[in-house]
């Protein structure tokens, strides 16, 4: 689980299947191109509202986290604001279901 929540860290999951889908299926490349663009635009806004907002991430006090955090700061969520705009962008080639 791990691995999997690092690899949401900033977009990185859906930027690296995005840059994977413009290289490897040249028909849709431009839906990848814009999925791409999608998801930076959709992080940088992110980060904005994340460093104006400064929610802290909540703590429990008999519950350590189980792993690491960029910051201390949790609204909005990163991993939910890049997930959803790669949903939104490649439903246009694949069934939309299984991505949200």
């Amino acid at each position: 689980m791990q691995a999997y929540a690092h690899a949401g860290e900033h977009g990185k999951l859906w930027l690296g299947l995005r840059a994977a889908g413009a290289l490897l299926d040249g028909p849709r490349r431009p839906l990848y191109r814009r999925g791409l663009r999608a998801v930076g635009i959709a992080y940088a806004a992110n980060q904005a509202i994340k460093f104006t907002v400064r929610r802290p991430r909540p703590r429990l006090q008999d519950l350590p986290p189980l792993t690491r955090t960029i910051t201390a700061l949790s609204y909005p969520s990163a991993h939910a604001t890049t997930a959803f705009a790669c949903a939104r962008t490649l439903s246009r080639a694949v069934p939309a279901a299984p991505l949200y």
